[in-house]
């Protein structure tokens, strides 16, 4: 099943015995050099290359530089699934915790009186 999504290119292949694609190159047979090949490759994993000549497989090529790990017209695309939406009317519990919380603090603590705070030893005014 994985064969028939994948993508295809020609590509002559250099007296080197090398062909580039997207950025990359890529080493094939030595006997292969000044024929033109059909590439076929997953466009999200350029470092599989599967060779055809005149419809027949020939084997893979191997990677010698690789600038580009994935085809540039599929590098927008997200690779990982978006993450489900939130429901509009859900409740932030974890901030209705702490509100809840925060409150019983305060009912618990009671309001603040200064007047009803006693100096201690130190604030005193010492006598000369």
């Amino acid at each position: 099943m994985r064969k028939a999504f994948l993508w295809r290119e020609f590509r002559q292949v250099r007296k080197n015995a090398t062909l580039d694609l997207q950025g990359n190159t890529y080493q094939v047979d030595p006997s292969l050099s000044g024929r033109k090949l059909e590439l076929r490759f997953d466009p999200f994993d350029l470092s599989h290359i599967e060779l055809f000549l005149d419809a027949n497989p020939i084997g893979k090529a191997s990677v010698l530089i690789q600038n580009k790990q994935r085809h540039i017209s599929v590098e927008h695309l997200a690779t990982q699934p978006p993450a489900p939406a939130r429901p509009k009317s859900s409740l932030d519990y974890l901030t209705a915790l702490r509100t809840e919380y925060l409150e019983q603090q305060r009912k618990a603590a009671g309001p603040l009186q200064f007047t009803r705070l006693a100096p201690t030893e130190k604030d005193k005014p010492q006598e000369k």
